[in-house]
């Protein structure tokens, strides 16, 4: 489908490099990477692999073609977590081995808590907060025949509840679904070839990460987002983002973590 809507590109012979985003820990298969060239069309060819999200794999794709070793640039990333039995098991071998592993933790998604229930201290936002924005993206996703867990529910039902980790119920934990994704990146010389003015142009992507380590990690702040978007909105030339933007898609893995990520970006207020 990418291909086709790309201009109906032949991937063995018009994309330069692959990018596939993957890694053993989504898989539950060891050396996972060595199966993703054969259905992207990247057999043989320059193929390197990224152990994080599409987002990412797109950064590299960038990579590429501004150093200018590739015009065209094929990203795929995919999870198929229904492949694994023991997921919380994977996510502690995950943490640090010194401050986190060794308590053995009986809940992944402590961390999550401890960070939710920091940012709402903060910000003095409230569970019923949190129960508006599931709400709101669990009815959204009903316009979409793509969204697996779309629902019309109320946020009375999710402060109904039982916590899976306070202040978190399981309806404020978004659920594993299986998927994939291909992006075709190309130089806006190429493009224009191909596509004529049928393509969205990137004029800026930023990417910063953060401790996991509870004893340095800052929780209840997005800290990682402020410096990732403050990146990408200099390249953009973007100095007002709450008047720059219609429309704003954030990283909801947890409710909370929504309005935390609005917070960073500098939508919904400045970061302090």
């Amino acid at each position: 489908r990418a291909y086709a809507d790309a201009g109906n590109i032949n991937p063995r012979n018009d994309v330069d490099s692959f990018i596939s985003c993957q890694e053993d820990f989504w898989e539950g298969i060891g050396i996972a990477d060595e199966f993703a060239p054969d259905q992207i069309g990247g057999a043989m060819r320059p193929t390197m692999t990224v152990t994080g999200d599409s987002l990412q794999g797109l950064a590299h794709a960038l990579m590429h073609i501004n150093s200018g070793i590739a015009d065209i640039v094929s990203v795929e990333a995919h999870s198929k977590v229904s492949d694994i039995l023991t997921f919380s098991d994977i996510v502690k071998l995950s943490m640090d081995p010194i401050y986190v592993r060794s308590i053995n933790p009986q809940n992944m998604h402590f961390i999550a808590g401890l960070d939710a229930v920091k940012f709402m201290e903060r910000k003095g936002v409230s569970r019923e907060d949190l129960a508006i924005v599931v709400e709101k993206n669990k009815k959204n996703g009903l316009s979409s025949p793509r969204s697996s867990y779309a629902s019309n529910i109320k946020a009375s039902d999710v402060l109904m509840k039982d916590f899976v980790v306070y202040p978190l119920t399981e309806l404020d934990i978004a659920p594993f679904v299986d998927g994939a994704i291909t992006v075709v990146v190309a130089d806006e010389e190429t493009a224009k070839k191909v596509k004529k003015d049928d393509y969205l142009l990137i004029s800026g992507i930023g990417y910063a990460t953060d401790s996991n380590n509870l004893e340095t990690a800052e929780l209840g702040k997005a800290e990682y987002m402020r410096i990732a978007s403050e990146m990408a909105y200099k390249m953009a030339k973007v100095n007002s983002p709450r008047k720059h933007f219609d429309a704003v898609f954030v990283d909801d893995r947890y409710s909370y973590k929504e309005l935390e990520h609005l917070e960073g970006l500098r939508i919904s207020e400045e970061p302090v």
